[in-house]
Order: C-alpha cells, then structure tokens, then sequence
C-alpha cells in the first residue's frame, strides 16, 4: 500500500521538475538571442575578436546558451512525457540524458578550475593590446567597441 501511494506523487513531483527544466531551458534560450541581438553586446563582441574569426568567444557563448537551453528543454519534454504518459523508454532516455549533462557539467567544473588563471591572463594581454593599437592599425569598430567599454566602467 505503501508503493501505491507514493507512486501519484512521485509522478506529479517530476511533473513538476520538468516544468521547471522546460522554463529554465527557455530562459537560456532567450539569454543567449538577447547576447546575439542586443547593441551594447555587439560593441562588446568587437572588442573581444581575438583573431578574426566568422563567431567571436561572445558569440560562441551565446550560441553555447541557445544550445543548451534546447537541449534542458527537450530533457524536460522527454521527462514530462514519460512520466505522464508512463513511458517506460522515455523515463530511461530522461535519466539517461540527466545523467549526461551531469557528467558534462561536472567536467566543465573541472576545466574551468584547471584554466581559469589563464584565461584571465590572456584576455587581460588583449585587451592591453587593443588599447595600446587603439586608434592606429584597427578599424573604427574597435575604436567604437574601446569608448563603449571605457564609458560604462566609469
């Protein structure tokens, strides 16, 4: 008696925890098209081009955000599915799923732990470079991109 109690709970508990996976899933999909389409971001972008690439890290970032929030929302679809329709294959590929974006999360901890001082070294080196060729070599759009920065910080 004890299972079948539990059981409509269980079943409205991942209910819920989907709706939640579905919502955070479009929240980092809106996050990442406001990165790619808002103004002062794209000042930003210039700023941040390392090389002259087709995406700049800003860029990739935001593409990175679009892409995982598709990915948490179809998590979420495949969670609520299996569990409303009681879905066996659904529940399996649902806990499968979580259990790799665990993982992945997991070891991107880890990366960013292991390279996170050298990923402030070289963006600091940057952007002492683009301000030592500020208004020489670059074209405007760099120059605009440095007085856009140099007027927020203040």
């Amino acid at each position: 008696m004890g299972i079948a109690t539990c059981y409509p709970c269980a079943k409205y508990l991942l209910l819920v925890l989907n709706l939640f996976f579905w919502i955070s899933g479009l929240a980092l999909i809106a996050l990442g098209i406001y990165f790619l389409l808002r103004p002062e971001v794209q000042n930003i972008i210039h700023l941040f081009n390392f090389i002259t690439l087709l995406l700049s890290c800003i860029e990739i970032l935001a593409c990175l955000l679009i892409l995982s929030g598709i990915i948490i929302f179809l998590i979420g679809l495949f969670g609520y599915c299996g569990a409303q329709q009681e879905s066996r294959t659904c529940l399996i590929l649902y806990i499968v799923l979580v259990t790799c974006v665990l993982l992945a999360e997991l070891a991107l901890f880890i990366f960013i732990a292991m390279y996170h001082e050298q990923g402030q070294v070289l963006i600091k080196q940057h952007l002492v470079s683009q301000v030592k060729k500020y208004n020489h070599m670059y074209p405007s759009q760099y120059e605009k991109a440095v007085d856009y920065v140099q007027s927020k910080i203040e």
